[in-house]
């Protein structure tokens, strides 16, 4: 069991359907094709060995649609690697249990939807009522102020405080002078991030950086989230947050 976020699931639910099972494996690399009532199952040679984000833009490029959500899986996953994740367009990992190992032993490369269709909704002006009654209650939560501006990076300092960051491998009990440098505001300020949200989500966690300088670490594109500042960052002894970044 896993979960991402992104744009996969809204627009397979527009596409018109509820799961996917997936049984057997392919000969040879694939990957499937979902655009509303038509699947199918095309070549991935061409794309396999890829990393997750040149896979992402290969099979974009390939179908023509640069709007297409591609859940794929890299070279881990391809190796069946146990840890390996199945990455959504890019910054959003199904990150449990090893599941791109389970596509990779598929010779699956990825799954990608384009979904147009309108959802059917029993009660739409109730859910609309519902929608705007919990969207004004998480906007009033105190935590909403600051995930919306700072994403998950302004968990850092307060989860330092409770025991929540790992620090040298859980075997020291406190940083934080760390916590701060790696987490927000300080997070925010020097990656220049702004809020990159996935489809419909009033907060985006998710963050879009830029680095310039040193010119070693030039970057634009998806920061490090609170699990990889505390796994690369506090545990690991390091505050450089344009460092872990790097890494990310």
């Amino acid at each position: 069991d896993s979960a991402a976020g992104a744009r996969w699931g809204p627009l397979f639910k527009r596409a018109g359907y509820d799961v996917l099972v997936i049984e057997g494996k392919s000969e040879n690399p694939v990957y499937i094709y979902i655009e509303d009532d038509k699947v199918r199952i095309r070549d991935a040679r061409g794309v396999w060995g890829m990393d997750s984000y040149q896979a992402v833009d290969e099979i974009r490029k390939e179908i023509g649609d640069p709007r297409a959500s591609v859940a794929t899986i890299g070279q881990a996953g391809e190796k069946l690697v146990k840890i390996a994740c199945i990455v959504v367009d890019k910054h959003s990992f199904a990150g449990r249990c090893g599941l791109g190992a389970v596509m990779g032993s598929k010779n699956l490369k990825a799954v990608v939807v384009k979904g147009s269709r309108k959802v059917p909704v029993s009660n739409l002006s109730q859910l609309k009522s519902y929608n705007h009654k919990y969207s004004k209650e998480i906007h009033k939560a105190s935590i909403e102020s600051e995930l919306r501006p700072h994403g998950t990076p302004a968990l850092c300092i307060a989860a330092e405080g409770f025991g929540d960051m790992p620090i040298k491998y859980w075997t020291e009990d406190t940083w934080p002078e760390g916590a701060k440098k790696i987490g927000a505001p300080n997070y925010t300020e020097v990656l220049g991030a702004k809020p990159y949200p996935c489809l419909y989500c009033p907060i985006g966690c998710h963050r879009n950086i830029e680095i310039q300088s040193p010119k070693k670490y030039k970057l634009k594109g998806i920061g490090p989230e609170y699990e990889t500042l505390g796994m690369l960052g506090t545990n690991l002894l390091i505050d450089d947050v344009k460092a872990i970044s790097i890494a990310n």
